[in-house]
């Protein structure tokens, strides 16, 4: 009898990539990684959220983003992850995410993924500087 095989998703990390945001985030507040599905956007972000794990990093996701955002600490720096935005903007909830970005705190840094562009209600840090975005060139893994 043949038994079929499973196939087995590997990742390959760009740890260039990971040293760029980790140096982007002392001159922005907002890293918007954008790229369609399966370029690996959602399994970086968790890569991510266990080398930072040590900081004040919270893994915001739509379910449960109100909850989460009205138990955040109010000291300290924090580091928001959003892995799915379009999640949050599917189900309503992303007037929770814009209050926390207005609310923002010197040296809160989000860290952003989406397969849609960035969202309008983003503009204004576009304007002054305080906004990057990377896409599908950054996240390809280096021989």
């Amino acid at each position: 009898m043949i038994q079929a095989h499973q196939p087995v998703e590997i990742s390959v990390i760009n740890e260039n990539f990971i040293q760029q945001l980790e140096k982007d985030m002392k001159n922005y507040d907002i890293l918007y990684i954008c790229a369609p599905f399966g370029w690996g956007k959602n399994q970086l972000m968790e890569e991510i959220y266990r080398i930072w794990s040590d900081q004040n990093v919270f893994w915001l996701e739509d379910q449960t983003l109100e909850q989460q955002i009205k138990s955040l600490p109010t000291t300290g720096k924090r580091i928001f992850m959003i892995p799915k935005l379009e999640k949050i903007l599917e189900c309503g909830k992303d007037v929770f995410l814009w209050d926390l970005l207005n609310e923002k705190r010197k040296g809160d840094v989000f860290l952003i993924a989406s397969y849609m562009t960035a969202p309008e209600r983003m503009i204004p840090y576009t304007l002054v500087n305080r906004f990057v975005s990377y896409g599908i060139e950054s996240l390809r893994p280096t021989n």
